[in-house]
C-alpha cells in the first residue's frame, strides 16, 4: 500500500474515531440530574474492566463496569473465535474433581447449556432449567420449549478457587470465615430461547448450543441424565453480570434482559410496593411481547407451574409461561441514570459499527442495542459484609441504615421470573424476592448437608456445588 493510501486510510479512521467519541459525549435526551455516560473508549473495542473502588455516591460507578464487562465479553478475543463469554469456565470445568464424566468436554467457545459431568449420586438437579429460589420452569409461550440458563465464572474467580483448592468443593467447610473474593472475581448466569428452524434470531445475539433433553422421571420435569442436542440455535434473552469491584467483596449484582422481553406492571416507580394490582386486567392490550401473549390478565402471569407441567414427544411442554416485569428499573428513584448509561450505549456502538468489518461481530454488536441494563445492587457500606449475615433482612429492620444499594426491587424477568412480589421478610417470607435475600453469608444446609457461616457463601454456585457433594438431594 502507498504512503498517500495509508495516510488516506488513516484519515478515515482517525474521522470515524471523532464522529464516535462526538456521539458518545453528546447529551442524552433523556432529562436527568445525575446522567450517566459510557466512556468513548469502550468503541468500538472495548477494555476489560479495571474494577476500581467506586464513589459511594454516585450510581454510575457500579452501573457503568457492568456495561463494559457486557460489552468486552460479546466480543472476540481474536477474529472467528466467538464471544469470548463462550470461552470461560463453566462449573462442571472448575470443580471437576467431584464428578464423573457424562458428555464429553465442550470446546472452549461453544455453548453448553447440557452438563458435561454428573454428580456422583446423580441428583438430576435441573440447574439448566429450573430457576433459583422458586425451582419454576420458564415455558417459553413463543415455542412452548424450557428456557435454558447457563452459568460462566472468570479466569479471576476460577483462579482463586483452584488456588485455595475449593475445586475439591468439601474442602469450603474449612474455608476461613472471614476470606473474601478478590477484586475482579465474577460470575454471569445467561437465559436462552430456543429458536425454532426457521426464525433466524434477528435482532438477538446468537450462536449454537449443546442443550439437554428433559425427562418426566417420577412426575417430575428433569434434565435427561443420558440425552442432549447438539448444534441447536438459540437466542440470549437475560444475563446477570456479578463482579467484585475494589473495596465491594460482596459483589455488584447487575442485570440486563432483551427489551422485547415482557411489559411492566409497574412501567413508574411506586412509592409502596407492590404498586398495580395483580388481577384479571391485561399487562397490555396492545403491544406483542416476545414472551407475554398480548391481552393475558395480570393473575394468569408469572405462573410456577412446577409439578403441573406436562412434557411432550418434541420436547415441548405445557402449559407455557406469560411474563410480565413486575418493576420499573428494580423501583429505581432516579432510573433515568440507567435509562442515560443504556443510551449512551447504545450511541457508542451505532457510531462504532462502521469500524468493525467482521460480520458476526458486528451483527453481534448491533443487537447489543436491543439489550438494557435493568439495575443493580450492592452494598452501600461494605463494612456489614461479614460471614454470618442476612443483608436484606438487616436492611429492613433498620432502613434508616441504607445497607443495600440500588435498585431494592430489583429481578430478571427471565431469570427470576417468579420471584418478582416485593414481600418483607420480617412477615416470614420465604420465597425470595431479589439478589440480597438469597446471596448471603449465613451457614447454608440442604437435606443432611451443611456448611458453616463463610463470606464465600455468596456466591451460590459455590454453595450449592458444596451441598450437592457432600450429599444434600437436589431441587429442594
Amino acid at each position: 500500500m502507498s504512503f498517500s493510501r495509508l495516510s488516506c486510510f488513516a484519515c478515515i479512521i482517525v474521522v470515524a474515531l471523532l464522529i464516535a467519541s462526538a456521539a458518545i459525549r453528546s447529551a442524552p435526551p433523556i432529562p436527568c440530574d445525575n446522567p450517566c455516560a459510557a466512556d468513548p473508549n469502550w468503541f468500538p473495542v472495548t477494555p476489560k474492566p479495571s474494577f476500581q473502588k467506586p464513589n459511594p455516591d454516585l450510581d454510575c460507578e457500579f452501573y457503568r463496569p457492568a456495561w463494559q464487562y457486557l460489552l468486552y465479553l460479546i466480543q472476540e478475543e481474536a477474529p472467528g473465535s466467538g464471544p469470548r463469554l463462550f470461552g470461560l469456565d463453566h462449573p462442571d470445568d472448575l470443580f471437576s474433581g467431584e464428578n464423573v464424566s457424562r458428555f464429553p468436554a465442550a470446546k472452549k467457545g461453544v455453548l453448553r447449556l447440557a452438563p458435561r459431568v454428573a454428580l456422583n449420586k446423580d441428583p438430576l438437579g435441573g440447574a439448566e432449567i429450573n430457576q433459583a429460589g422458586s425451582k419454576g420452569i420458564l415455558v417459553d409461550p413463543k415455542t412452548s420449549r424450557a428456557v435454558y440458563y447457563g452459568v460462566h465464572l472468570n479466569e479471576t474467580f476460577s483462579q482463586f478457587i483452584r488456588q485455595n483448592k475449593y475445586d475439591k468443593v468439601l474442602n469450603l467447610k474449612n474455608a476461613p470465615s472471614d476470606q473474601e473474593f478478590p477484586r475482579g472475581s465474577a460470575e454471569f448466569k445467561t437465559s436462552w430461547r430456543i429458536l425454532a428452524p426457521d426464525d433466524p434470531g434477528d435482532g438477538y445475539i446468537t450462536t449454537t448450543a449443546t442443550i439437554s433433553k428433559l425427562a418426566n422421571i417420577g412426575g417430575k420435569i428433569v434434565i435427561d441424565p443420558s440425552a442432549a442436542e447438539p448444534d441447536k440455535k438459540v437466542a440470549l434473552l437475560g444475563i446477570h453480570v456479578v463482579f467484585v469491584l475494589d473495596g465491594h467483596p460482596e459483589f455488584i449484582w447487575a442485570t440486563f434482559e432483551h427489551n422485547n422481553n415482557v411489559p411492566e406492571l409497574n412501567p413508574k416507580r411506586v412509592v409502596m410496593p407492590p404498586g398495580a394490582a395483580i388481577n384479571a386486567a391485561p399487562v397490555d392490550n396492545v403491544n406483542p411481547w416476545s414472551l407475554y401473549r398480548k391481552g393475558t390478565p395480570a393473575n394468569q402471569c408469572n405462573n410456577n407451574n412446577k409439578g403441573m407441567l406436562a412434557l411432550n414427544a418434541d420436547q415441548t411442554l405445557t402449559p407455557v409461561t406469560d411474563v410480565f416485569r413486575q418493576f420499573h428499573f428494580g423501583n429505581d428513584d432516579e432510573p433515568c441514570v440507567i435509562e442515560t448509561l443504556n443510551q449512551s450505549v447504545y450511541d457508542g456502538i451505532a457510531a462504532s459499527l462502521p469500524m468493525v468489518t467482521n460480520p458476526d461481530a458486528k451483527k453481534r454488536l448491533e443487537a447489543l442495542k436491543n439489550y438494557s441494563l435493568r439495575g443493580a445492587m450492592w452494598l452501600n457500606n461494605p463494612a456489614y459484609f461479614r460471614e454470618g449475615v442476612n443483608f436484606a433482612l438487616l436492611d429492613e429492620q433498620d432502613s434508616t441504615k441504607k445497607i443495600l444499594g440500588g435498585d431494592p426491587q430489583l429481578s430478571n424477568a427471565v431469570i427470576e421470573t417468579f420471584t418478582q412480589p416485593w414481600k418483607p421478610m420480617m412477615a416470614g417470607s420465604r420465597q425470595s424476592s431479589f439478589c440480597f435475600d438469597c446471596h448471603r453469608t449465613l451457614a447454608q444446609s440442604l437435606g443432611n448437608a451443611t456448611l458453616p457461616a463463610l463470606r464465600l457463601n455468596v456466591s451460590q454456585t459455590l454453595v450449592q456445588r458444596y451441598l450437592l457433594a457432600s450429599g444434600g438431594a437436589a431441587g429442594q
